[in-house]
């Protein structure tokens, strides 16, 4: 989840490469360190068996959910905006979580890369609620294909059986 999250760092700086991009430094910087997370525990943990019992199945996804939201907000942190620590993560949960609230004032004359950014995180943060109620709610008997029918106003055939066809489809 860490290098995938570090790649979408990037986007923000790919796209607007023809124009200003201010922060580009604040993206690359935290592109890197989040990347180099991700190796980290792909290393720490190439050998060990990857079959998750329901309960550590929860706990990966709400331990997910709080360090993404702190890697996510190291770009707001880290450009040169002023936004504060507490802001930055508010951005970024705000993100992740797709409520869409704000706390920065002045959005229409904020730098284009940032507000790419926050958009970025409300795709991010919308598909991976869809996902982890896929994935998870089965475990507990709640129908986790009826959410995401809902999600994609598809009532036809059953949504795709399995996660990683459900991840390739939505992707």
């Amino acid at each position: 989840m860490f290098v995938l999250l570090s790649i979408f760092m990037t986007l923000p700086v790919i796209f607007l490469a023809g124009s200003i991009a201010p922060n580009a430094s604040a993206f690359a910087e935290s592109a890197s360190i989040v990347c180099g997370l991700g190796i980290l525990g792909i290393v720490t943990t190439y050998r060990q068996s990857r079959d998750l019992k329901p309960r550590f199945m929860f706990v990966l996804t709400v331990s997910s959910w709080f360090i993404l939201t702190l890697c996510s907000a190291l770009p707001f942190y880290l450009s040169g905006n002023d936004i504060s620590a507490p802001d930055a993560f508010f951005e970024a949960t705000s993100g992740i979580t797709t409520t869409g609230a704000t706390v920065l004032s002045g959005l229409d004359t904020m730098d284009q890369d940032l507000l790419l950014w926050r958009s970025i995180l409300q795709w991010i943060g919308g598909i991976g609620i869809i996902g982890m109620f896929v994935a998870v709610l089965p475990f507990l008997r709640v129908g986790g294909m009826r959410l995401f029918a809902t999600e994609s106003s598809e009532w036809t055939d059953k949504a795709l059986p399995r996660m990683k066809t459900l991840s390739r489809g939505l992707l």
